[in-house]
């Protein structure tokens, strides 16, 4: 943590109110869902409240909605960083500095990472009550946020690649929201037809091919194992899927960040 421009970030961006407000947007919406649950269930029950099915569905509902927002709001920490250098034209007085562009992109990916730690930190007394209430157990609670935040430091490299090698901010972040739509909306929906289609024409190979391209590596898979007990799969198979996806998160987050070093590096005069 001794890079100059992860200070430089996090003072930068402590000072900006976008933060603060989708940090106040975040926990407005939590606190949404909890006293939204809870209503429901004393509207539901009459006043009568069991409190296993209350924490359950206060466990599910915070870490699906934190995966979904915190995976949505990631880009907007990286996205435009490298960009909005470029426009404001302070990237070339940037990277022409004794600091190599590599120490740059890190240090505004490390900036953007504590950001996404700080939204996540949170969430973590209102899991605290769903345990509380009897919700999902602790190590799951915790393992789901966990992959979370994994997911989300990979989207915050892409975006932060996207960055590098986009003349504007408003392109990065477009392309960063197509690239995100294409990897967890629209390959799923094609793997689901593909793996149909190879269902009624007995085609295991391939169906077993789509559903590692399509559906293994989805930011939220490792996430619905967790809560689903890993859908009665084996350890082996649980081992081998797993390791597929974060080898492939882990292969996303590296090409993202040598883009950024690379668009950092055609700046220097």
């Amino acid at each position: 943590m001794t890079n100059p421009f992860l200070w430089l970030e996090i003072r930068i961006r402590a000072s900006e109110k976008r933060l603060w407000v989708i940090a106040l947007f975040f926990l407005i919406s939590v606190l949404l869902i909890g006293g939204g649950i809870l209503a429901t269930a004393v509207v539901d029950k009459h006043g009568s409240l069991i409190p296993g099915e209350l924490g359950m569905a206060m466990s599910y509902a915070l870490l699906f909605w934190h995966g979904a927002t915190i995976i949505v709001l990631a880009p907007l920490a990286s996205a435009g960083r490298i960009s909005q250098e470029r426009e404001q034209r302070t990237l070339p007085a940037l990277v022409n500095t004794s600091v190599n562009p590599s120490k740059i992109a890190w240090g505004k990916l490390y900036a953007a990472w504590i950001f996404i730690l700080w939204l996540s930190s949170l969430v973590l007394p209102f899991l605290g009550i769903a345990a509380l209430w009897g919700g999902l157990p602790i190590w799951k609670m915790l393992s789901f946020l966990l992959v979370n935040i994994i997911v989300s430091m990979v989207i915050a490299a892409i975006a932060l690649g996207f960055s590098g090698v986009m003349r504007r901010s408003l392109t990065a972040y477009l392309v960063t929201g197509s690239f995100m739509l294409a990897w967890m909306l629209v390959l799923p929906i094609l793997g689901s037809i593909g793996v149909q289609l190879c269902r009624s024409l007995d085609a295991d190979s391939v169906r077993d091919l789509l559903m590692y391209v399509c559906f293994y590596s989805n930011p939220f898979y490792p996430g619905i194992l967790i809560v689903s007990e890993g859908m009665e799969l084996e350890i082996r198979e649980i081992v081998q899927q797993v390791g597929y996806c974060f080898s492939v998160w882990l292969i996303l987050a590296w090409l993202g960040v040598r883009m950024a070093i690379r668009g950092l590096k055609k700046e220097v005069y």
